[in-house]
């Protein structure tokens, strides 16, 4: 791997152990920044603290208006596989995100892969 093409993702402790674990294979982010830019067959890292990293390919992405339909399309369980409902998906994203910068954006899905 080369590491200039490696996207550094800082996460929640509860989406590196889904991540870590492969319950979680969908990442969603505001559609801007880094997020914007990525595409298929690219590297993420994710890291949480002093947890070691996990390494995944990006397998896909998609661009969505709202985290609501995010998760509606891409399966609560692949997006936020400890919630059972897309309206709990919805409040835990409503709880890092405003309205008003997912309504500038959008939202983008990262499908992710865990490499060995």
């Amino acid at each position: 791997m080369d590491p200039d093409l490696i996207y550094t993702v800082p996460v929640k402790k509860h989406a590196y152990i889904h991540i870590s674990n492969g319950s979680k294979s969908v990442e969603g982010r505001l559609y801007r920044g880094i997020f914007a830019k990525m595409k298929q067959d690219d590297v993420i890292k994710f890291i949480h603290k002093d947890l070691p990293p996990i390494f995944a390919t990006v397998t896909f992405t998609h661009p969505y208006p709202s985290f609501r339909k995010m998760v509606t399309k891409e399966g609560v369980s692949n997006v936020t596989p400890d919630l059972s409902s897309v309206d709990e998906a919805e409040a835990l994203y409503r709880s890092i995100y405003s309205i008003s910068k997912e309504e500038e954006f959008g939202v983008i899905a990262i499908r992710v892969s865990l490499l060995d």
